[in-house]
């Protein structure tokens, strides 16, 4: 059996790593995700020390409510005008020293709530017109506390701007880096890899299927070797692939993001290792934020249980591949084309875009009832464990969902193989849910 399932397995692998798709895909992968990693911190950086022209706004206050005054900064520049709205608003479409017009009304329903009206001669983005609301919003509230009797000194003082460096114990006492903005994002990252590869490489299994049903090759092979061995040939050859081109795709991504650090200025570099470490860096406040927050990323990932993420991901990125390319190939066996295998997809996939969508709650409670228990499913686990591996998870909470996934996927292969040996000879009828479980209790 070995034998003739090994070549089935080197016949579906060698002919999919020979393709260009495979190979465009695993170049182009690694350098998307670089770009997503190192991009947005290095033009946060290259945008905070870049000065940019100031947006001019013009402010007709009917309310009073801001009382002739509002601050300006180096992205706003304030003019407070009077006279009538109409005229004014005549005089900005031709006056070229002004970029936004604002308007205060006051509700006749509501008077200590204003009305702004915001009229721009191109379109703001989301910052600018938050920035503005904002800085008015601001103003109108630092005049009603200075009217409460409370001092212009004791509101600058009262404002504070934190710095949080979230870090935890382990048993040894150990203090560790746990950003959770990071943790939450690497859980959301992983599971979305396994999400995401479930369904490509499992498609790709049933629709290999299909063909070789639809052709009637499957019958030549069937000739040869047992359905169940050439079930298992497709799933493994093709789950070889896809652990091929994810491995392509790690060492690649690290030798991209080395090559990236290194051709960074050294200030950033330098500026990044300091706010992961908590310490200064020669740099303008804005970007030391960028550069903070870059660098807190790269240090919550070096202080994780890398060992545990690692192997508790790849177990669960073939365990969960294996389970539901199992079941998809059971589908592709059952029908005679694709769009047959619509209506029994769905059911397949239930589970892990549920699993996907409740992932999302269980990182609010990585430790909560419902994350330990759709971790012990193993229909939902690849997903709902993988997201919380970057939080720590018990030793014995993993072997308990790893032991539950190994007993689920024999359990669900044999079910899949009962279903796939009749289905695979199966021609010209449109199979129902009763015939497929007539075939799993009959196969």
């Amino acid at each position: 059996m070995l034998g003739k399932t090994g070549i089935v397995i080197h016949r579906e692998f060698s002919t999919r790593v020979r393709t260009k798709a495979f190979w465009i895909s695993t170049f182009l992968t690694p350098l998307l995700i670089v770009a997503l990693m190192v991009l947005p911190p290095v033009l946060s950086m290259m945008y905070a020390d870049s000065e940019g022209e100031a947006l001019r706004v013009m402010v007709l206050d009917e309310s009073n409510l801001l009382q002739g005054q509002i601050d300006t900064s180096k992205s706003l520049v304030f003019n407070i005008i009077e006279g009538d709205y109409k005229e004014r608003v005549a005089q900005f479409k031709e006056y070229d020293k002004a970029d936004v017009f604002v308007y205060l009304s006051v509700r006749p329903a509501e008077p200590a709530q204003p009305e702004v009206k915001i009229i721009s001669k191109k379109a703001l983005s989301l910052a600018e017109e938050s920035s503005i609301v904002k800085a008015i919003q601001q103003r109108i509230e630092e005049i009603r506390l200075l009217e409460a009797g409370i001092r212009e000194e004791v509101l600058a003082q009262s404002k504070v701007k934190l710095r949080a460096h979230t870090l935890v114990l382990s048993k040894e006492g150990e203090e560790k880096a746990a950003n959770s903005g990071v943790l939450f994002g690497i859980g959301m990252f992983l599971s979305f890899v396994i999400y995401l590869s479930i369904f490509i490489y499992g498609a790709q299994v049933m629709r290999g299927v299909i063909e070789e049903k639809t052709n009637r090759i499957v019958e030549v092979i069937i000739s040869t070797l047992r359905p169940i061995e050439l079930m298992m040939g497709k799933v493994l050859g093709i789950g070889l692939v896809g652990l091929l081109q994810f491995a392509l795709w790690i060492v690649l991504t690290i030798v991209l993001v080395q090559v990236a650090t290194f051709l960074m200025p050294a200030e950033w570099t330098t500026a990044m290792q300091n706010n992961a470490q908590g310490g200064g860096a020669a740099m303008p406040e804005a970007s030391q934020v960028a550069a903070g927050s870059m660098g807190a990323v790269f240090q919550t990932i070096m202080d994780l249980n890398i060992a545990q993420v690692v192997f508790g991901f790849l177990f669960y990125f073939l365990g969960g591949y294996f389970l539901y390319s199992s079941l998809f190939a059971a589908v592709g066996a059952a029908v005679d084309s694709e769009s047959d295998a619509q209506q029994f997809t769905l059911p397949v996939t239930i589970p892990l875009i549920l699993a996907f969508i409740m992932a999302q709650i269980v990182l609010n409670h990585p430790d909560g009832q419902l994350a330990f228990w759709l971790s012990m499913i193993p229909l939902t686990s690849p997903i709902i464990m993988v997201v919380r591996l970057p939080y720590g998870v018990p030793g014995w909470e993993l072997i308990t969902s790893m032991a539950c996934m190994v007993v689920g996927f024999l359990l669900v292969t044999w079910l899949a193989a009962r279903i796939y040996r009749i289905g695979i000879l199966s021609y010209g009828k449109k199979p129902s849910y009763k015939d497929l479980w007539k075939w799993m209790i009959r196969g």
